[in-house]
């Protein structure tokens, strides 16, 4: 009898990936579907542009013009209020800029830079500096929380950000395949406990040029039960197991599973 040690992914590679920006079929020209001028509680509302763009003939999000505080924020209206979420980006630019996704975005920044802006943790992709950077930003305070040196990918060069609030947990990676990630930022914070989602961009660096594409947003889960945690097959035979979630998710539930030695086990079905 071969004994099989099942080894499931880091994460666990739990996801519900329901809410999703591709912006194919949108035209270009027009002001992307389901994003809206960044609106707060004050309420204030942003004067930016942002149009459907052709790049490298896909369409993506492109912020045109910055509002008259040097700053383009936008209402992602497609991603729904909730407390642990990741968000999910392709950035692709021929100039260099700074911008990034809000996270927990919920009443008002009263911050008068920062029109239309709410409360929140933005993480920002800086790639004039080349860093990637968390702040927090709570009524008329603005507040680095993490500031890590990040070698911008270059001109033309797509690379894909996660940004994920899970608990007092806040995470930020990077890849530059779309499949292999790398954790730069892993902080824990527990100013914001829930809210929307608001992309912005300038802050003194300008709009136009950043293409930003496959905007994702995904549910958080780690809390689970595996039941056996290991699995003993003879050769030629099967076995089961069973993964049950500890909590009520907020939508559907995509788990993907795998064996550490494929050329002795598999798994079926691997999601």
């Amino acid at each position: 009898m071969k004994r099989i040690l099942m080894i499931l992914p880091l994460f666990i590679a739990v996801s519900a990936y329901t809410q999703i920006y591709d912006f194919t079929g949108e035209t270009p020209g027009n002001m992307p579907a389901n994003v809206s001028l960044g609106t707060n509680s004050e309420p204030e509302t942003n004067d930016g542009t942002i149009v459907v763009s052709e790049y490298n003939s896909n369409n993506a999000m492109e912020c045109t013009s910055i509002g008259s505080t040097n700053v383009g924020i936008f209402d992602m209206d497609l991603f729904t209020s909730e407390s642990d979420y990741s968000i999910t980006w392709k950035e692709t630019y021929t100039t260099a800029r700074r911008s990034g996704f809000l996270l927990r975005a919920n009443g008002a920044c009263t911050n008068t830079n920062y029109l239309g802006m709410k409360n929140g943790y933005l993480f920002q992709v800086n790639t004039t500096a080349n860093n990637l950077r968390i702040y927090s930003f709570n009524g008329t305070a603005v507040t680095q929380l993490s500031s890590v040196g990040l070698t911008a990918p270059g001109v033309d060069t797509p690379r894909w950000y996660r940004a994920t609030v899970d608990g007092t947990q806040l995470t930020f990676e990077y890849s530059d395949d779309g499949s292999t990630w790398n954790t730069h930022i892993n902080i824990t914070n527990s100013t914001f406990s829930s809210g929307s989602v608001q992309y912005t961009i300038g802050y003194g660096q300008g709009a136009g040029g950043m293409f930003i594409d496959d905007i994702t947003k995904g549910s958080v889960i780690s809390d689970f039960t595996l039941s056996p945690t290991t699995l003993s097959v003879s050769e030629g035979s099967t076995g089961t197991f069973t993964i049950v979630l500890d909590s009520q998710p907020g939508s559907d539930v995509v788990i993907d599973v795998s064996s550490d030695k494929t050329s002795e086990a598999t798994v079926s079905p691997g999601t």
